[in-house]
């Protein structure tokens, strides 16, 4: 199956997304920000840890946070406000 070309500024969006989000946020983990790479991108929604922080709401990114993401919240939470277009 091949792609058509009208998909290719997304990929490149989305490749340009994650390249940023590796040299800016290292110390979040890799699997987080390709999950928000692809929601910022393609609108794929994320887990319910990472929707939590994109809606603002600590109590409930706690509540959902594994052990890693906890450790890094502050990455995370920064990652979402400097990528995400909404805020």
């Amino acid at each position: 199956m091949t792609e058509t070309t009208s998909d290719e500024p997304k990929h490149r969006e989305y490749a340009a997304l994650l390249a940023a989000l590796e040299k800016d946020c290292e110390r979040v983990p890799f699997l987080l920000r390709e999950s928000f790479a692809l929601y910022r991108v393609y609108g794929i929604q994320p887990g319910s840890f990472l929707r939590a922080v994109i809606r603002n709401n600590l109590y409930e990114a706690v509540i959902l946070a594994d052990p890693q993401s906890r450790e890094c919240l502050w990455h995370i939470v920064q990652m979402v406000h400097w990528y995400d277009g909404h805020n």
